[in-house]
């Protein structure tokens, strides 16, 4: 897909609202198209899946990625694995996240992202109306936050 992918998805997600699930894994979207896809979601009302593994994402892909999630109402379910997305990124997804009630399911690497960090996020998870969440050991070595019995880790 890479970049002019995106941005032609991106426009066309503008007036799509049928898509639920969005599955752009391993798609070399970088954060260039990012931008195209975030900008998409800020007005899509229907995507409430978002997958973005594999994608070449950074830190300085976030801030687009992290806007768009404080203004949309639809995402629930967010997978950022195997990207270069650290400590840095993470904070800047966590500021989309505070304005945002939809998003109660987030992975993203643990090898990258530090414990505490990952303790932020699931304390911006926990002021979701009927949500507790619990720290999910999944495979590929990444670190799942979502709603439901509480796993200690």
């Amino acid at each position: 897909m890479g970049v002019s992918g995106a941005e032609a998805l991106g426009e066309a997600l503008k007036v799509n609202t049928c898509i639920s699930e969005l599955d752009l894994s391993n798609n070399k979207i970088t954060n260039e198209g990012l931008k195209f896809i975030s900008s998409a979601l800020t007005i899509n009302p229907s995507v409430t899946q978002l997958f973005l593994h594999n994608n070449a994402l950074t830190d300085d892909g976030m801030r687009a990625l992290s806007s768009a999630i404080s203004v949309n109402r639809s995402i629930a379910f967010l997978v950022m694995t195997e990207n270069n997305i650290t400590d840095v990124g993470a904070k800047i997804l966590c500021e989309g996240m505070k304005q945002n009630f939809s998003l109660t399911s987030l992975s993203l690497d643990e090898d990258s992202v530090s414990k505490p960090v990952m303790k932020q996020i699931q304390e911006i998870i926990m002021t979701r109306p009927g949500r507790q969440p619990s720290f999910c050991s999944c495979c590929c070595n990444e670190m799942e936050l979502c709603g439901g019995e509480t796993d200690q880790r």
